[in-house]
C-alpha cells in the first residue's frame, strides 16, 4: 500500500514539474503573442484606440518616415525585445530589410535595430 501512495504522488510530482517547466511557458508564449498581435492593431495617441492604417507595398531598401507619435527601436523584431531608442512622428529612416511585420533599420554596422512596418510610410 505504501509502494502505491509513493508511485501516486512522484507520478503526481512529476506531471506538477512538467506543467509548471513545460505546458505553462508555452501557454503563457502563445498568450503574449495573441495579445502583442493586438496591440499592434491599434495605437494609443489621447488615450484612446485606433486603427493604424496599414503600409504601402515598398520593397526594402527605401526611405520612409515615421506615422506613430513615438516609435520603439526594438533589438529583435518582436514586442518582446529591449527598446533600444525611440523615434518621434516624422522622422526619417532608412529601411534596409523587411523580418516578416518588422523592417530593419539602416544603423551602424554591428547595430540591428527593428521597427514594426504598420508605423513607417515610404517617401519617394
Amino acid at each position: 500500500m505504501n509502494k502505491r501512495i509513493f508511485l501516486i504522488t512522484a507520478i503526481v510530482l512529476v506531471l506538477v514539474v512538467v506543467f509548471i517547466f513545460v505546458i505553462k511557458p508555452v501557454l503563457d508564449k502563445a498568450k503574449e503573442k495573441k495579445e502583442d498581435k493586438k496591440k499592434l492593431d491599434r495605437t494609443e495617441t489621447d488615450g484612446t484606440a485606433k486603427t493604424v492604417e496599414p503600409p504601402r507595398n515598398m520593397k526594402p531598401p527605401f526611405k520612409g518616415v515615421v506615422t506613430a507619435s513615438v516609435l520603439n527601436v526594438r533589438d529583435t523584431p518582436s514586442l518582446s525585445g529591449k527598446v533600444l531608442t525611440k523615434i518621434a512622428k516624422g522622422r526619417s529612416v532608412d529601411v534596409m530589410r523587411e523580418t516578416g511585420e518588422w523592417y530593419e533599420l539602416g544603423l551602424p554596422p554591428l547595430v540591428r535595430a527593428f521597427v514594426h512596418k504598420n508605423y513607417i510610410k515610404s517617401v519617394k
